[in-house]
């Protein structure tokens, strides 16, 4: 069985499908007695560009069961190249939607101990998918210090004797599933909590007043605050 693998692998691809390899191509694959195929490893400035050829891959391997790189449509793009920099609404409604998402996956569905962790994943989420400038930079730069204060409490009150848990997003059946949660003790589980509110807290006013100036942020950054307003019942939720 042919193993496929990296992006380099794309061109085995183009073989699957009955299509000649480029000739320089052929150097980045080596065929071991197994029939694994396996990757050179290249420099970066010698990595081959998909092009055209990334949904030929797909065609070949579909993905069950993908990590963050990767979904049953090919490699994903770099998430802060899908909006522009200026304010709109589908950014904004993406921003809140992903908020409110965090509400029906770090849920009752598991133990309040993991429920910190889980609002970090969906907090760098936010922060990943918005531009590196322009009138969105201050809510990125506001959740991803959430999400890093976050990371701080998880990691100062970690149980190491509690499992992991990989839930999916919004516990959907076919849904990808979030990055391992870690457990907070339960000998620190208020304090914990206590300390995650109140990042939420100061995650929404932050917000609120990066939205007065210049005035016509005002409205997307209310929704994007309210947003992140409501995250406040994962925690409190028993």
């Amino acid at each position: 069985m042919i193993t496929l693998m990296t992006r380099p692998i794309v061109l085995i691809a183009l073989a699957a499908l009955g299509l000649a390899l480029p000739q320089a191509a052929k150097a980045q694959i080596v065929i071991f007695p197994t029939g694994q195929v396996l990757p050179l490893v290249l420099p970066p400035e010698a990595a081959v560009d998909e092009g055209p050829y990334g949904d030929l891959l797909w065609q070949v391997q579909k993905c069950t069961d993908c990590g963050d790189g990767y979904n049953d449509n090919g490699p994903k793009r770099k998430s802060n190249n899908r909006y522009g920099t200026n304010l709109n609404s589908g950014t904004t409604n993406d921003i809140v939607r992903l908020l409110k998402g965090a509400n029906d996956t770090c849920n009752e569905h598991i133990l309040r101990r993991y429920r910190v962790d889980c609002l970090r994943i969906y907090y760098g989420w936010v922060a990943d998918s918005l531009p590196d400038s322009g009138d969105y930079l201050p809510i990125k730069k506001a959740m991803r210090k959430a999400e890093q204060k976050l990371a701080a409490i998880v990691s100062a009150n970690v149980d190491r004797t509690e499992p992991v848990i990989t839930p999916r997003d919004g516990h959907k059946k076919n849904a990808k599933k979030l990055p391992p949660l870690r457990a907070i003790k339960k000998s620190a589980e208020s304090k914990a909590v206590a300390q995650a509110e109140k990042v939420v807290k100061e995650t929404e006013l932050v917000i609120l007043r990066s939205g007065e100036d210049p005035t016509r942020r005002t409205a997307h950054y209310q929704e994007v605050a309210e947003a992140v307003d409501s995250n406040l019942v994962i925690l409190r939720s028993a």
